[in-house]
């Protein structure tokens, strides 16, 4: 999202810094191929943006708990989950 845009309201929220990269792995069935410096730094990007969409209502705690609690996600918060969990298992092949 343009700046611009994003400061209208006359603040800018989490949600309006999303990544533009991100959306295609949430909505699509792509991972990132970790095949350039570009990938990694894009993959901790969209990590730390994604924990922070999931972490901005619970704290670090229920965090450590959420497989508990995937129940009560609503369907917005389990697809930024579902999403991080993709990145993870990814970054975690390539690196083995």
């Amino acid at each position: 999202m343009h700046i611009k845009r994003a400061c209208e309201l006359g603040s800018i929220g989490l949600h309006a810094l999303r990544p533009d990269g991100l959306v295609k792995y949430m909505n699509e069935n792509k991972n990132i191929s970790f095949k350039n410096d570009e990938d990694k730094v894009n993959y901790f990007i969209y990590k730390t943006w994604l924990i922070a969409m999931m972490s901005k209502k619970q704290d670090l705690s229920q965090i450590k708990n959420l497989k508990d609690e995937i129940h009560l996600m609503t369907n917005e918060e389990f697809g930024y989950f579902s999403t991080l969990l993709k990145f993870d298992y990814a970054y975690l092949e390539k690196q083995s």
